[in-house]
């Protein structure tokens, strides 16, 4: 129900991934104005002027051919938003100056959050 907004940051948006499962799936497969499918859904609402923000960790050992040891689909992510009105920004994992030379290289290839946040606007249930 966002009439305004919606905002995701989490370190993996996986756009094939859907909201719901079992019947409640195919119900809304069959009846539903929007898809219960995350990528289709907000493309949706952004197509209806529903500001969508996406923030998602940049994984550096990913690219075009390769989906990257960390597994959290930036690329196909980024592929799928591409030219659309998600305004969608992917995040380093390197850090700052601060790094010493190890954690520098370390964070490249490991970090641990695996924290979802979804935010929107919506009226009380």
């Amino acid at each position: 129900n966002a009439k305004h907004f919606i905002y995701v940051a989490g370190w993996s948006v996986d756009t094939d991934q859907y909201l719901l499962r079992g019947d409640e799936l195919k119900e809304a497969l069959a009846n539903d104005k929007y898809s219960p499918n995350i990528g289709e859904l907000l493309k949706a609402k952004a197509e209806e002027g529903v500001v969508v923000n996406l923030m998602q960790w940049d994984d550096n050992t990913s690219n075009f051919m390769f989906p990257g040891i960390m597994g959290t689909h930036d690329e196909k992510t980024r592929t799928f938003f591409k030219n659309t009105q998600v305004n969608s920004r992917f995040m380093s994992t390197v850090g700052g100056e601060t790094n010493t030379v190890f954690q520098g290289q370390t964070k490249r290839v490991a970090f641990t959050h695996h924290q979802k946040f979804i935010i929107m606007d919506s009226p009380r249930p």
